[in-house]
């Protein structure tokens, strides 16, 4: 009995690996001391002739199924037998008798066997899975793909639970591989065909778990990637692993791109093949960080497999599966960085690593492709997505020499091009590519994009576009019918909008950055002709809203503000419908294609700045609201709190514009004190959207005041104790306040002394300011065109600030209303605005009383008027015609604003217009660049920098110029900040001269900006040294600063105004009265006899003359080199003092020329400049 149970577990030993030479002797000697197993002999023998040949199995079939009907046989024999069978009519291609052999429910007929004493044995186990992957094989060659799945499905579980302890059996091993291979094929093909027909996709545990338990396989034990399979198995092995690892990562990718849920695992259940433990709580807490490993582990083992038995292509060839692996990787990665998917989700890393191991995916595909463009388009992507714009350049640059070469090569020999990316794909990258030079480069960079603009408008008048489409298919010539990738084949019309709208981005960027000043306006007529082309080929394409945006950009610059506001209109009711029509919108960092969000975002405060050029401000708060209504769910709802983490950098800048903007509106409509009381609201928000940025130990000198009394610090209080800055600036009561002020206004100088303020605290937030501010007549320097103080429109009841008013009154209006045009669209605007008191008469500067003129509710705009008799001359400026003086800001009439509720442009509702379903070639946006925390730090410094220096200038106009000093010092700290970072990273000046990663400003025009707020401030108390002095530092980091250049420039025609009673003539060379000025006598006598404007010094002229002389002609070189640059040609107040500049020079065709473009810019100057809308 020994020997008989010996034998037999030799041969069962033999049989499970594979030992088939075995099999005769064991069988002889199983007879012998076990002659009752008379099935298990006859089926032993069979098998083995299966294993080593093919004929002569027609033989064995009639006494091995005799064998298997004896009533005395072992149940485990007759199992056995009949799995023997199954596989004999199987390898004869008999498939119904193969069926009929084969137990239906193989695995509860397998889990009889061991009810009884014995166990089963490990071949018993073998057959099981040998008859289900049969069977199943022959279910799907009939077509029955959901029985073979089923019949699939009902062995895992038995797999799930013997393959720790059998994966070393080799003939286990071979028969579990073919399996679990036609189980996941299956199972994937299932997938696709659903998708293929529209349905939704539900998966869940049974789609994955074939891939998983075959992950668990291929590393359970370390054959499993180059196991050698005996001759036997070899004969059926038909599919490659690599490409079961294809179907698992398509299934994934499946999943992940679909949006679908993620099928759960079973708490326990073993996952050790995708690196994961699912004892572990937080992957089954967060299914998306469960999701992502998985993703990342067989990403990771396809590629490994892929480029190990994948070759080098030849030059005339392409690695297909190559190519189609990093398309699939990439299109995971989009929705990976999408903002439904935060770092935490993505485990250690975040994004930034997940990008970065795409990178490196991507390099190392490009080893196993020859000049590949599909490649090097992803390369462009990754790299501009890791804010590494240098390299994507090059990539780019790589991409366009390839594809000309290409194309050009296609021209010349008529023959498709082997890897050539199609038309439509070459228009969209290049356009994208357009964009990033624009968006992230200087001007080399745009300078580049300006070349390849010129290719790209070659390409489009060779590619034929569907616009004009052929009469038939026989009107295409033969060679090019069925051939897509060959120029000349017509593209889509959303593809030829991007690259016209790619066109009009460059030339506007351009038109910027230009030295020609002739070429300028060309520029501007180009720009805006292809955005109007790229509407021509898309009109009602998704993507409309964001050319109408682009367009009314480039209008609003060119100051076309009806047009401009035209196109934002429709620009919003294009990207509402798309909101509305998308079912996946549900909230802005939920959404996969936020970009309509953004667009949408912008288009409403681009309106905001369209409408206050039009002076309708209380429309223009509304615009404001609703734009900020579309992040307000994540800003204000408790379980949002981390928008740092939800929002790109980008967003959480326009978002923080956004709100500057309603300060600036809140200080036209209800005076510079109301604005005050709001600052608390912004520094709130700027802590909420940005991670505290580090600190430097570096500290802001403390800007005094002197006074009679002594000097008081800006962080010092009445009492004398030193507080914090937001403390000391914004928690005074009102009789500090008051008392600083006064001291302010009487004080003659601002000395800045070295000594660090230790109360100034980092923190950026600031308690809320409290009321009961003193008012204080705002102070206007001479000679200045700035914005004087609005006069107040409306009063509000109460002093609130914009965000604690909307919240009060409950959530805002209707935005499809506000841009509807109905009649009933006063209703549209907020109460705040519309719920408006006549306001009573305002008083000008010199006591006069404006015109009696009241306004109903519905009149909130202030409109320019031709009447100009109230206009505020300068002291010293000339008379002049009153109606040829430029209007500004600070006008003394009102009228009805026609404009409250414009009308927006409906798009079509009917079936033939509506707009095209979603093609595959989707217009393709530039990712959010992941910025490295030190350019994060930087971005939010320097937008820190720019909100206390608006906080400055907001107590400067409210007359609070102690509390303004306080504000700057908190800006100069920052400036530092910015400056000490930058240093550590690369100290050189170029380094500081530069601006930083995605196009931040240097820190030279950080520190420009903080000294020219500090000249305004001095000029504010009357130290006019301490204002030239910090106007010169201005100019001395940033040569090109506008404010510093303008303001500098005024003071130098003041002094050059000067009259100097000293100076005396000898000879007058004009013979005009002694009581006309000497310098005006010359100027007007050279004017006059047709001289030039070059005053030769003469013996008779003092230094202080020479010296006025020099201050005229600097002026007029800072002031010429401004309006001839694209940061100053539409600077009203540098025109403005330019045109004083050729009046004091006898140059009065110029003056009146300047003087009248001066009155265009003023009559449609928006309430800050355009860029802060964010750009295109």
């Amino acid at each position: 009995m020994d020997k008989s149970r010996h034998y037999l577990d030799l041969l069962d030993r033999a049989r499970c690996n594979g030992d088939w030479s075995e099999i005769p002797e064991l069988v002889r000697k199983m007879g012998k001391h076990s002659p009752q197993r008379k099935c298990l002999q006859l089926t032993a023998q069979a098998e083995y002739q299966l294993a080593i040949t093919s004929t002569g199995l027609s033989q064995i079939v009639a006494g091995l199924k005799s064998a298997s009907q004896e009533a005395t046989a072992d149940p485990e024999d007759i199992f056995q037998a009949r799995i023997c069978l199954g596989w004999l009519h199987w390898t004869l291609n008999e498939p119904e008798l193969a069926l009929q052999n084969i137990p239906k429910d193989i695995c509860k007929v397998y889990k009889d066997l061991g009810q009884g004493e014995g166990r089963q044995s490990g071949w018993s186990s073998v057959c099981a899975i040998k008859g289900a992957y049969i069977r199943g094989d022959l279910q799907e060659r009939t077509e029955n793909f959901d029985e073979a799945l089923t019949t699939y499905q009902s062995i895992l579980s038995h797999i799930e639970k013997t393959l720790s302890t059998a994966c070393s059996v080799q003939e286990y091993r071979v028969w579990t591989e073919h399996l679990l291979a036609r189980y996941c094929i299956l199972s994937n093909q299932i997938m696709k065909a659903a998708i293929d027909k529209g349905r939704e996709i539900h998966p869940t545990y049974a789609t994955l778990a074939p891939f998983r338990v075959w992950a668990d396989l291929w590393t359970s034990t370390s054959k499993a990637r180059s196991v050698g399979a005996t001759n036997q198995s070899a004969k059926y092995w038909s599919v490659p692993r690599r490409r079961v690892w294809q179907v698992y990562y398509d299934t994934v990718s499946a999943i992940l791109q679909k949006g679908t849920s993620y099928p759960a695992v079973a708490q326990g259940q073993s996952m050790s093949g995708n690196g994961m433990s699912t004892d572990n709580a937080r992957y089954l807490e967060n299914p998306k960080l469960l999701q992502s490993i998985e993703l990342r582990r067989v990403e990771g083992i396809y590629e490994d497999v892929l480029l190990r038995e994948v070759p080098f292509p030849k030059a005339n060839e392409a690695n297909v599966e190559v190519e189609s692996w990093a398309d699939q990787v990439m299109a995971n990665w989009r929705v990976i960085s999408s903002p439904s998917w935060l770092n935490e989700d993505l485990g250690n890393g975040g994004k930034e690593a997940v990008t970065r191991s795409i990178l490196a995916i991507l390099y190392r595909a490009a080893t196993r492709t020859f000049h590949s463009t599909r490649i090097l388009r992803h390369l462009f992507i990754i790299h501009t997505a890791l804010a590494e714009f240098n390299l994507a350049a090059k990539a780019f640059d790589t991409y366009i020499e390839l594809v000309s070469k290409g194309r050009a090569r296609v021209e010349k020999s008529g023959e498709s091009e082997v890897g050539l990316d199609d038309d439509t794909t070459v228009l969209r990258t290049t356009a994208a590519g357009i964009q990033m030079l624009c968006f992230y480069g200087q001007r080399k960079q745009v300078e580049r994009a300006q070349e390849i603009a010129t290719v790209l408008e070659s390409w489009l008048e060779k590619i034929r576009s569907p616009s004009d489409p052929v009469a038939s298919a026989d009107d295409n010539p033969a060679d090019l019918k069925n051939q897509h990738n060959r120029p000349g084949w017509p593209v889509s019309r959303e593809a030829s909008a991007v690259a016209h709208r790619s066109l009009g981005i460059c030339r506007a960027y351009w038109a910027r950055l230009t030295y020609e000043t002739s070429s300028r306006p060309e520029l501007h007529s180009k720009a805006i002709a292809s955005f109007r082309m790229a509407l021509s080929y898309a009109p009602a394409d998704k993507d409309s809203g964001e050319t109408h945006y682009a367009l009314a950009i480039i209008l609003a610059e060119t100051r076309d503000i009806d047009a401009a506001i035209d196109s934002a209109k429709r620009a919003i009711s294009f990207c509402t419908r798309n909101e509305e029509e998308s079912t996946q919108l549900v909230h802005p960092i939920d959404s996969e294609k936020n970009q309509n969000t953004r667009v949408l975002f912008k288009a409403w405060h681009l309106l905001a700045f369209l409408l206050s050029a039009r002076q309708d401000f209380a429309t223009a708060i509304a615009s404001c609201e609703a734009a900020y209504e579309l992040y307000s769910d994540l800003l204000e709802t408790p379980e949002y709190h981390n928008a740092a983490g939800r929002l790109a950098l980008s967003e959480r800048q326009y978002i923080t514009e956004l709100k500057m903007s309603q300060l600036v509106l809140s200080e036209i409509l209800d005076g510079p004190e109301e604005a005050v009381n709001a600052c608390g609201d912004l520094l709130g928000l700027y802590n909420q959207l940005f991670v505290e940025p580090e600190a430097s130990t570096a500290q802001a000198p403390a800007i005094a005041v002197s006074s009679p009394n002594g000097t008081l610090s800006a962080s010092q209080t009445a009492n004398g104790t030193i507080r914090s800055a937001r403390q000391s600036l914004l928690g005074r009561s009102k009789e500090a306040v008051g008392s600083l002020s006064r001291i302010g206004h009487h004080s003659n100088h601002i000395p800045i002394t070295g000594e660090t303020s230790p109360g100034i605290s980092r923190d950026a937030n600031i308690s809320l300011i409290q009321n009961g501010l003193t008012a204080e007549k705002k102070y206007q320097p001479p000679h200045h065109l700035a914005r004087q103080e609005s006069k107040k429109l409306q009063k509000r009841q109460s002093r609130k600030s914009i965000a604690s008013d909307r919240r009060d009154r409950g959530p805002s209006p209707n935005k499809s209303s506000l841009a509807s045009g109905s009649e009933d669209s006063a209703q549209a605007i907020p109460l705040r605005v519309s719920n408006l008191k006549r306001s009573s008469l305002e008083t000008s500067r010199d006591g006069s009383t404006l015109g009696d003129q009241t306004r109903g509710p519905e009149e909130v705009g202030v409109a320019v008027t031709d009447n100009a008799s109230s206009h505020q001359k300068h002291p010293a400026s000339k008379q002049t015609e009153p109606s040829r003086l430029p209007p500004t800001t600070s006008h003394t009439t009102y009228r009805k604003n026609q404009n409250l509720a414009p009308d927006f442009p409906k798009p079509p509702t009917s079936e033939s217009s509506k707009a095209p379903p979603v093609s595959s070639h989707s217009t393709y946006s530039l990712p959010d660049p992941i910025y490295t925390s030190a350019d994060v730090n930087r971005h939010a410094l320097t937008l820190l920098t720019r909100i206390w220096l608006l906080i400055a200038q907001l107590y400067r106009d409210a007359g609070m110029p102690v509390d303004a000093q306080g504000a700057l010092s908190e800006a100069f700290r920052q400036a530092q900040s910015i400056e000490a970072a930058v240093a550590a990273a690369e100290s050189s000046a170029q380094a500081l001269s530069s601006p930083g990663c995605g196009n931040v400003k240097s820190v030279t025009e950080v520190w420009a900006d903080v000294h020219a707020e500090q000249a305004a401030l001095h000029l504010q108390l009357g130290n006019a040294d301490a204002a030239n002095e910090a106007y010169e530092k201005a100019l001395g980091w940033f040569p090109d600063h506008n404010a510093a250049t303008v303001g500098l420039s005024n003071m130098l025609l003041d002094y050059y105004d000067r009259e100097e009673p000293a100076v005396k003539l000898t000879k007058s060379p004009t013979g005009l009265p002694k009581s006309k000025p000497v310098l005006a006598s010359l100027l007007t006598s050279k004017h006059a006899e047709g001289g030039t404007d070059h005053h030769s010094p003469g013996a008779d002229e003092s230094p202080t003359l020479l010296s006025r002389l020099a201050a005229r002609d600097r002026t007029n070189g800072l002031l010429s080199m401004l309006t001839k640059s694209g940061r100053g040609w539409d600077d009203s107040e540098a025109w403005s003092a330019l045109a004083r500049v050729y009046e004091q020079s006898g140059q009065i065709d110029k003056a009146k020329e300047a003087l009248w473009w001066v009155v265009e810019l003023e009559d449609s100057r928006p309430l800050r400049d355009w860029s802060c809308v964010g750009g295109f």
